[in-house]
């Protein structure tokens, strides 16, 4: 499966973004904004929290996994489903997508796949992780928009976010 997820991505990533020869001149874009801080990667459960930016849900037995689109997997008991509630929250900094098979709950981490256990939810922990499994193109976290935006440098860190600017000569488009 992970397989499966790699080589989809592998050829997404490959065919989204472009180096340009002839660079544009100044033009509006994005530039990434660099982390050096490893403890970004630390995957760990905590306490419920409410949904800022929602993202895709899963529903696994009385549980539903949803999204939190850059931090993690919110955790809602849906026992009740006429009460359900947040019982807590599993952080995967740069997550944006989530897969469930048996008690094996799989997201990105930036360009990392992880793999993590959730037969006990309130104790959700790390069994495996995929380092630079889509780091493609040399490329992390995607621009958020098409457009021009700065080439990424991985020498400078993990891209956690992308900032509107006004680039001189960019070279790379998606």
């Amino acid at each position: 499966m992970i397989k499966s997820i790699t080589f989809i991505l592998t050829v997404f990533f490959l065919y989204s973004c472009t180096r340009e020869e002839n660079a544009p001149g100044r033009v509006s874009g994005y530039r990434p904004l660099y982390s050096q801080d490893t403890s970004i990667f630390t995957i760990e459960s905590q306490p419920a929290r409410d949904v800022v930016k929602a993202g895709k849900i899963y529903v696994k037995d009385n549980f539903i996994f949803q999204n939190e689109i850059g931090e993690g997997i919110h955790v809602i008991d849906n026992t009740n489903p006429a009460a359900a509630s947040r019982v807590g929250f599993i952080k995967i900094i740069g997550s944006e997508e989530l897969a469930i098979k048996g008690n094996f709950l799989y997201s990105n981490s930036f360009n990392d796949v992880v793999v993590v256990d959730i037969s006990d939810v309130a104790h959700a922990r790390v069994v495996n992780r995929i380092n630079n499994a889509f780091n493609q193109n040399n490329f992390q976290l995607a621009p958020p928009y098409n457009g021009y935006f700065e080439c990424v440098n991985n020498g400078r860190g993990t891209v956690i976010a992308w900032i509107p600017d006004t680039l001189n000569n960019p070279t790379c488009r998606k």
